[in-house]
């Protein structure tokens, strides 16, 4: 059996937190300040390590890690702790961006902001794929998505 996985979507990553967590903790000019925050963490279900944040410095991509009241392996979870103003998170742009335009969430760290992230479709190679799975790739080949493998 072959896996194959194919790129679904490019998404940025958006570091973020409540106005009110960064009137009363601070707000980080530089990703090294986030040592000194409470880091809400994603856990790599897998391996059970924190998933590295990701940031560009002085032109290249760099993974961080930062340390965190909370390390969970539910994204959307992560994305509910920093609404609820226990930190600072990096999550996908598409579960930021209703609590940002609300203003329930700020964006932080602009400039080190990460380029495009894939999120993948991953999937076991068979001779009879299923319908559901046969429709969805050939919407995201529509979409202009990008086979990986």
């Amino acid at each position: 059996m072959i896996n194959q996985y194919f790129s679904v979507i490019q998404q940025t990553l958006i570091t973020c937190a409540t106005p009110e967590y960064l009137e009363s903790c601070g707000r980080p000019q530089h990703p090294d300040e986030l040592n000194r925050h409470n880091c809400l963490n994603f856990r790599n279900r897998k391996t059970g390590r924190p998933v590295p944040w990701f940031f560009t410095i002085d032109e290249e991509v760099e993974r961080k890690n930062f340390p965190g009241t909370l390390i969970i392996d539910d994204g959307e979870a992560v994305g509910q702790g920093a609404i609820l103003g226990v930190g600072i998170s990096q999550m996908p742009g598409f579960m930021a961006i209703n609590a940002i335009q609300e203003g329930i969430l700020e964006e932080i760290l602009i400039d080190y902001r990460p380029s495009f992230v894939p999120f993948t479709a991953l999937y076991l190679e068979r001779r009879l794929v299923s319908p559901r799975i046969q429709a969805f790739v050939d919407f995201m080949v529509q979409q202009g998505g990008v086979w990986m493998e």
